[in-house]
C-alpha cells in the first residue's frame, strides 16, 4: 500500500490520484528497413505534435512526447545501418566509420 492508494504498484500522487504505468515493446520477426524507417518518421511526428500540445500545460502529453521521441531515436540508428547494409555492400572499416560518425553526431 502506497500512501493512500490500496494498490500495491501504483504511483501515488498527489491530491490522493492513484495513476498506473505500462510499457509496451513491439516484438516481432524481422520488418524491412524502409517500414522502419517510415514508421519513425510517422512516430517523430506524433511526438513533437504532443510536445507542441503539452506547452499548453498538459504534463501528461509531455512525458507522453518525451517518451515516443526516446524510444524513436533509439529505433533510429539500428534502422539506419541496416537499411545501409541492405542497400550497398559496406565493408567492415566504412561501417565502422558510419558507426563511430553517429557516436561523434551524439556528442556534439
Amino acid at each position: 500500500m502506497v500512501g493512500g492508494c490500496q494498490h500495491s504498484a501504483c504511483l501515488d500522487l498527489p491530491g490522493g490520484k492513484c495513476r498506473f504505468g505500462t510499457v509496451a515493446a513491439v516484438v516481432s520477426h524481422w520488418v524491412s528497413p524502409t517500414s522502419l524507417t517510415i514508421i519513425n518518421l510517422v512516430l517523430w511526428l506524433i511526438s513533437s505534435i504532443l510536445l507542441f500540445v503539452a506547452q499548453l500545460g498538459i504534463d501528461e502529453l509531455t512525458v507522453l512526447g518525451a517518451m515516443i521521441s526516446s524510444a524513436t531515436a533509439c529505433n533510429m540508428i539500428p534502422t539506419t545501418v541496416s537499411l545501409l547494409d541492405e542497400t550497398m555492400n559496406v565493408i567492415a572499416p566504412v561501417m565502422a566509420l558510419i558507426i563511430s560518425s553517429f557516436g561523434a553526431s551524439s556528442i556534439l
